[in-house]
């Protein structure tokens, strides 16, 4: 990857770095943390039930040079998909928390060191434009999956038609429960968002947060899941919030459309595998 970035590039990402939050394992004790998350979540979200399939494919991503978190979406036992603004330059910072609460370090075994990343082509250079900014990336970890842990299926082509205005998604993620506390990450949430520009841009749709739920600052590269025919699938990852002039996270947010990048995941993975 190249890492000569150009200034405005920097800009770009000090802003889209909004979408992460502060990582939990720069805290000295769970003491920084607020006692009582249940009444203040992803944005107003709920804790997944105990075997949630859509929470056994998502994972927390943490890494040490900036001391930022975002979320992710296992594609594979090895591979993890991203936001691109979550992984570019930090090769060799990055873990990743098979956890609920990455809070909860008594159990190294579900940390993973991050072997290799990959971002979409050309991301440094499309990042600075208002759509389409190809903002994906790809994670091989180390250590295996964990048991309980599964991948999740991307949504086909094919079946794209049925995401609409007002379709409701499921989206997950480890972000910030209140926008305000940076310390607020590290515990995995979900919600329900609708879905207000399918059509934003061709890899790009827009979701509507004004109804007091919604992704926050650390839910970068999270999932956003469609049910289609009884059956959920990768419809998008997270990217960054829209004129969210306050930070606030109630105004809307950006999603990368996954199938419109299918073909990019499949020449990525064999690029890994040589």
């Amino acid at each position: 990857m190249n890492l000569l970035v150009r200034p405005e590039l920097i800009i770009f990402v000090l802003l889209i770095f909004g979408g992460c939050s502060r990582a939990p394992s720069e805290f000295q004790n769970n003491s920084d943390f607020p006692s009582d998350l249940s009444h203040n979540r992803i944005i107003n979200g709920n804790l997944p039930q105990t075997n949630d399939p859509l929470a056994q494919s998502t994972v927390a991503i943490s890494e040490s040079i900036q001391g930022q978190i975002c979320s992710g979406v296992l594609l594979s036992p090895e591979f993890i998909l991203t936001a691109a603004h979550c992984a570019y330059g930090f090769k060799g910072s990055l873990k990743v928390h098979f956890s609920s609460d990455i809070r909860d370090n008594s159990n190294k075994n579900l940390v993973h060191a991050v072997a290799e990343v990959l971002a979409y082509e050309g991301w440094e250079t499309r990042a600075i434009q208002g759509k389409d900014t190809g903002d994906l990336a790809i994670l091989r970890f180390e250590g295996g999956l964990p048991a309980g842990y599964r991948p999740a299926q991307i949504l086909p082509a094919h079946l794209a038609k049925h995401l609409r205005i007002e379709s409701i998604v499921d989206v997950l993620g480890y972000g910030r429960t209140d926008s305000q506390n940076q310390y607020s990450a590290g515990v995995l949430y979900k919600t329900q968002l609708e879905v207000l520009n399918p059509h934003f841009a061709a890899t790009e749709f827009i979701l509507d947060q004004h109804k007091g739920t919604g992704i926050c600052h650390g839910d970068s590269g999270g999932p956003v899941f469609l049910k289609v025919e009884n059956k959920l699938y990768l419809a998008g990852i997270s990217s960054r919030g829209m004129l969210d002039l306050n930070r606030n996270c109630d105004q809307l947010s950006v999603v990368t459309k996954t199938w419109m990048y299918s073909a990019w995941i499949a020449r990525t993975l064999k690029k890994f595998k040589k």
